[in-house]
């Protein structure tokens, strides 16, 4: 997530936003620093418990198969597996704790910080029915999952988004070619978001990265190994600039022309240029679907509490989130 910490081209004052960040982290972060290390620390010496325990145990078990002392050894052997499960407890409880707290006194706090209004729930994932919906990803995916939600309205824009990943354990290369399966099997792994815009929009209009659209190559692929999508056709945008970068197909021509117009085509690839990410987009029975894709996890808590630059990056993420509505200009879809 590096590519967070440099946003001079964005619709804020990069130097402004240092600004507050420090003030952000010299009031409310370090403050905080002294437990989440003593937390994080208490969490380490129970997972090194755990692993030693668990290792021990299993010693004793084998000498127990080949010991003629089994029943002391036995004994010795339940006493270790005992205390190997009260160490597995007790590290998940202090892992979590040290979690939980961070993220409710680092995350939420940066989002309060930035806009006071929005709502977070560390475990909650955006709805999966606008995922399937949006068509950015039709690879059919056997795991949805995801975390860290954020809700709210912001420059009278209502949005919903959090970290998605859809995942398969079936491989093949034609998938990755044609649809952006990576190795790891992940389909989509990075921030999804959705904007309530106008009711009126009732067709689908998909924005895909060019030579990543979400089309089969045969009748196979419709029928069995993509989500049901209806039928489209390939809009003309007349822009051979941002023809290179994406592909534009509607249920509703019409009604793409009016969402894809000039204005918008250049928001997109100035967005994508400045975060360096293939940004895809979708209006889809009046909701609005950006996904950008992020290899690293979202929002999750550093091994090293005083990592001051780790901070940061979750400070300038919610800045991209809020800037996704301010960069593509939401409201004008509204």
């Amino acid at each position: 997530m590096h590519s967070y910490k440099k946003r001079n081209k964005l619709n804020f004052n990069i130097m402004e936003d240092i600004k507050k960040f420090e003030d952000f982290y010299s009031l409310k972060i370090q403050p905080n620093i002294a437990r989440f290390q003593r937390e994080d620390k208490l969490a380490n010496t129970w997972g090194v418990l755990m692993v030693v325990s668990i290792l021990f145990t299993l010693i004793s078990f084998i000498v127990v198969i080949n010991s003629s002392l089994s029943s002391i050894v036995t004994l010795l052997t339940i006493v270790l597996a005992i205390f190997s499960l009260y160490s597995v407890y007790y590290y998940y409880r202090k892992e979590n704790l040290y979690v939980n707290d961070f993220k409710q006194n680092v995350i939420k706090e940066v989002i309060n910080y930035l806009h006071p209004n929005l709502n977070y729930e560390t475990d909650k994932v955006a709805k999966e029915k606008y995922y399937r919906r949006s068509g950015l990803f039709r690879w059919n995916y056997e795991y949805f999952d995801g975390d860290d939600y954020i809700e709210g309205i912001y420059k009278d824009v209502p949005f919903n988004c959090s970290e998605v990943r859809t995942y398969t354990t079936e491989r093949g290369s034609s998938r990755r070619d044609n649809i952006g399966e990576d190795n790891n099997g992940n389909i989509f792994k990075g921030l999804f978001f959705t904007a309530t815009v106008n009711s009126g929009y009732t067709g689908g209009t998909y924005i895909w990265v060019r030579g990543l659209e979400q089309l089969g190559n045969s009748i196979a692929d419709e029928r069995y190994r993509l989500l049901k999508f209806p039928q489209t056709v390939h809009i003309k945008t007349g822009n051979p600039i941002f023809d290179d970068y994406y592909s534009v197909y509607s249920t509703n021509p019409a009604e793409a022309h009016s969402i894809v117009d000039d204005e918008l085509m250049q928001n997109l690839l100035q967005f994508r240029k400045q975060i360096k990410r293939k940004v895809s987009m979708s209006v889809v029975m009046g909701k609005c679907h950006v996904a950008i894709p992020i290899k690293d996890d979202l929002f999750e808590p550093t091994s090293f509490p005083d990592d001051k630059e780790v901070i940061k990056e979750y400070f300038f993420l919610v800045l991209l989130i809020l800037s996704i509505i301010n960069q593509l200009n939401l409201r004008k879809l509204l």
